[in-house]
């Protein structure tokens, strides 16, 4: 054998090599993902949901509160200001 042909084959190899192991990794990912999603999860009782949804709703409930008190705030402040715009809009017009 002459020193081409022994390079060739050592270029082959790791090409050969670089394939497998690209592969182990592709197949390992894919086997990761696959027991993960055979995995299910622990049913929760109906005791624990029924615990959890008043609470839930409750909270639900006092944040639309807290929402629509602050924009019912802000429709005021907004019609303050305009009409603070429209006075000052009127004085400059009679002081003209």
């Amino acid at each position: 054998m002459d020193q081409t042909e022994t390079k060739s084959k050592k270029k082959l190899l790791w090409v050969i090599i670089g394939i497998v192991v690209v592969l182990a990794v592709i197949g390992g990912a894919t086997y990761a993902l696959v027991v993960a999603n055979e995995q299910k999860p622990t049913p929760v009782s109906d005791e624990k949901k029924a615990d959890k949804t008043p609470a839930s709703i409750d909270r639900m409930k006092a944040d639309l509160t807290n929402l629509n008190t602050t924009s019912n705030n802000e429709k005021k402040a907004l019609s303050n200001a305009q009409a603070a715009r429209d006075d000052q809009a009127k004085r400059t017009k009679l002081s003209n």
